[in-house]
């Protein structure tokens, strides 16, 4: 069956302010709101939106504005697989950049925030905490900030910390432990989406193993659509509207980052061993494995030494305590085993870096992985074999660390995708044909 809404059309269910504490009595304002943005990261902790108001109602003191007002919203969107909801609850956090147009007009940005955010400048932690890094996350979640309803995936570290909050907000504690929560040598993030609605604390490797979630296409030309019509939908879909890549990351700029060498040095003040010059070096271990090549030149030297070689190009040092605790060296117990590969791996994800204009889209949430399919960027004239093939340099499986949501007056609903990966389709050891 056709869907009602062409596939970049979204509808705005309701977007219902709650004035001055008020949890019965609210105002629909999804009229007044001209257009907004939402934002998710694998390194933010929580949504944030920005609504841009037109008011001539005079809301700003009539309902008593000052920025701890929450706002209840609902979209909508048909899609192929079905009609989707966006259901979450925001939090006022800024009102911003004030502007009386004309008489009897004012515009002003609502910034908002998820609820967790704003609880979470309400309190600080202080008690000691012992166990998996995984369950010391939910614990902060469902006991200090309330959010068991929504709490997504939350995975274990393969390690347990113990020690002690000093002081920490909740979320600053969270992000403390997640700095010596690793699997197997990959990083974690600690994140909310609006896909799902929920907050996540997943490693760098469960989403390098994740399947595919969608696959989006550049064409010179687009054949005429049917904006009603489901098969023409999934094609609408794959379209990309436009790319930009102003990040640029290079192996220039990876090299100073650990990415391919670094070395490591630790004290134990308990026992005084000193570790001096513990070497890691780059072994192709791939995150994204969907791409068949490293990013760089493997032959490549410097001072007749390969990339990896330079093990001196990143320095680590931890200061370690084996007695603190029984069985535990201290918090940074997990430091010294994984956080050159964990840097590495980090650093290694901005190799290549690129940004998409899409149809907004609800399978797709920060941390999923998308294949991009780029033609050639090359004048048909001087396209002499008349061949269609894409550009292996800009193609390939990406994983999505950023996504600005755009919703306009108009009910149209764009993402704008910020994608990563480590792997190239190029081999880059092939002599280059001039």
């Amino acid at each position: 069956m056709a869907n009602n809404q062409p596939i970049n059309q979204y509808k705005r269910d309701h977007i219902r302010l709650y004035p001055n504490g008020q949890t019965d009595t609210f105002v629909d304002v999804k009229q007044i709101i001209t257009d907004f943005s939402i934002t998710e990261s694998v390194h933010q902790h929580s949504l944030m939106c920005t609504m841009n108001i037109m008011d001539g109602l005079n809301m700003l003191e009539d309902l008593q504005l000052e920025g701890d007002e929450y706002i209840d919203m609902q979209l909508s969107k048909d899609t192929p697989e079905g009609k989707i909801k966006y259901k979450h609850k925001f939090y006022i956090a800024d009102i911003i950049n004030y502007v009386r147009p004309k008489p009897g007009v004012q515009t002003y940005q609502l910034i908002c925030v998820s609820e967790h955010a704003y609880l979470n400048q309400l309190m600080l932690l202080n008690r000691k905490f012992e166990g998996n890094i995984g369950k010391l996350v939910k614990d902060i979640l469902v006991k200090d900030l309330n959010q068991e309803e929504t709490i997504g995936h939350i995975s274990n570290s393969t390690h347990t910390v113990k020690g002690i909050y000093p002081s920490l907000r909740p979320i600053n504690a969270i992000q403390w432990l997640s700095r010596n929560a690793f699997d197997n040598g990959y990083p974690f993030f600690f994140y909310e989406t609006l896909r799902d609605n929920a907050v996540t604390f997943t490693s760098l490797k469960e989403l390098a193993n994740a399947s595919v979630e969608a696959e989006y296409e550049q064409k010179p030309f687009y054949n005429d659509i049917n904006p009603m019509d489901k098969k023409d939908q999934i094609e609408q879909r794959k379209k990309i509207l436009s790319i930009s890549t102003p990040t640029e990351t290079t192996v220039f700029n990876s090299l100073k980052k650990g990415a391919y060498g670094s070395s490591y040095t630790s004290i134990d003040i308990s026992t005084k061993e000193y570790v001096i010059d513990k070497e890691y070096r780059y072994d192709d271990s791939f995150i994204i494995t969907d791409n068949k090549y490293r990013s760089y030149k493997k032959s490549k030297k410097f001072l007749d030494k390969g990339l990896e070689e330079f093990v001196g190009a990143k320095d680590y040092n931890a200061s370690l305590n084996s007695l603190a605790f029984k069985g535990f060296k201290n918090y940074h117990d997990a430091l010294s085993e994984n956080i050159q590969n964990a840097s590495s791996k980090t650093a290694s994800m901005e190799a290549s870096q690129i940004n998409v204009n899409v149809c907004g889209d609800p399978r797709i949430a920060a941390g999923t992985k998308i294949k991009l399919k780029i033609p050639k960027s090359i004048d048909p004239e001087l396209n002499k074999s008349g061949s269609k093939s894409i550009d292996n340099n800009k193609s390939g499986v990406y994983m999505v660390y950023d996504i600005e949501h755009k919703f306009s007056y108009d009910q149209e609903y764009n993402m704008v995708l910020h994608c990563r990966k480590d792997t190239s389709n190029i081999d880059y050891d092939k002599e280059v044909e001039l």
